[in-house]
């Protein structure tokens, strides 16, 4: 039986993972699953997709519900707020349910930024290496909490339930402008590596600065929905800087193994 393994390499612009792969002469027939008949499949080699299709999707479903309302006559047509685009049946119920995938989408984009820096902080050795890896667990954390607070804007009408929408919205833009900040400060030390595009890190810096000004314009009415507006898109442009990295990165389907002894033993006790 001969093998043959190929591990990842680093570049100096930046960070190519190769999937380590073993070939033997006695290899086992696959079987076909349902994992090679969904489009994780596709995007396992073309990660870079993923932000892409994310942040058009989330416009996409913007406009969508605001053309819906509009033409209902629910909404004004010059720059009302998102949320009230999605007051009123029917585009409450497409508004709801396209941005509830949506924000599952962000939250994708999430964990494969976490698994990027993850790889990154195990194989290159720098300073204080462990105290980043952690802060890239924090990052996962406020990220993931951030999406679904997407989700119950989404879900939690403003004028119905106003309660859970502002808290919704709270964990959004408010978690979601610490998470950006947080990633463009790692993505800064790992440039202090020569790790990363620094044209990247420069669009992060600049969205997160646009993103924080966005936040803040909360005077004017016109003024308000139009910075909500901006706000939403600077959170969908800045999910599109991690194309770059994500071109680097392979997804790995999942794997399962199965203890047919414990098995047996849960089939026994039911009396199968």
């Amino acid at each position: 039986t001969t093998s043959h393994r190929s591990y990842n390499k680093f570049n100096s612009s930046h960070v190519s993972f190769f999937v380590a792969s073993d070939t033997r002469g006695d290899k086992e027939e696959e079987i076909p699953g349902v994992m090679s008949l969904t489009c994780l499949v596709f995007l396992r080699k073309r990660l870079y997709l993923l932000p892409i299709v994310t942040a058009i999707w989330i416009i996409c479903s913007f406009f969508i519900s605001y053309g819906i309302a509009v033409g209902y006559g629910h909404t004004e047509p010059d720059f009302p707020y998102i949320s009230h685009t999605a007051i009123e049946a029917p585009e409450r119920c497409v508004f709801g349910q396209l941005v509830n995938v949506g924000a599952l989408m962000l939250g994708m984009n999430v964990l494969v930024r976490y698994l990027f820096l993850k790889e990154i902080f195990r194989q290159k050795k720098f300073d204080n290496v462990r105290g980043w890896q952690k802060a890239n667990i924090v990052g996962i954390i406020l990220g993931v909490i951030s999406a679904f607070g997407i989700s119950m804007v989404a879900n939690f009408q403003t004028v119905v339930l106003r309660g859970p929408h502002y808290v919704g919205a709270g964990l959004a833009f408010g978690l979601g402008l610490i998470y950006c900040w947080l990633q463009t400060r790692i993505t800064w030390r790992l440039r202090e590596e020569n790790i990363g595009n620094r044209k990247i890190a420069i669009l992060q810096l600049i969205n997160s600065i646009a993103l924080t000004g966005f936040d803040s314009l909360r005077g004017v009415y016109l003024t308000s929905t139009i910075s909500e507006w901006l706000l939403a898109i600077s959170v969908l442009t800045y999910t599109l800087t991690y194309t770059w990295d994500f071109k680097s990165m392979i997804l790995e389907s999942p794997k399962v193994t199965l203890d047919f002894d414990q098995l047996q033993q849960i089939t026994c006790f039911n009396g199968f």
